[in-house]
């Protein structure tokens, strides 16, 4: 889960990257028009799966840190 978190992180930064770098002058032509609307979408996250999937792992860890103080247990499980 976690790799596949990275993967579709760095193709995000990577869509990004491409779309700074296409505006980033009038009239530069870097990418086709239909490619850059096809980019464009899952860059910001057009399906909200982003916004859907973002918080999970974040959640996770803190859960993994309070429940165990939460409910008075001596170790937590999975200790980094």
């Amino acid at each position: 889960m976690v790799a596949l978190v990275h993967v579709l992180l760095h193709r995000r930064r990577a869509f990004a990257m491409i779309m700074r770098a296409q505006l980033s002058g009038p009239g530069l032509k870097l990418l086709h028009p239909e490619v850059y609307n096809q980019i464009n979408v899952p860059a910001r996250g057009g399906n909200g799966s982003w916004s859907s999937s973002g918080p999970f792992p974040v959640l996770a860890g803190i859960s993994n840190t309070f429940v165990p103080i939460q409910i008075g247990a001596r170790s937590m499980g999975f200790r980094a």
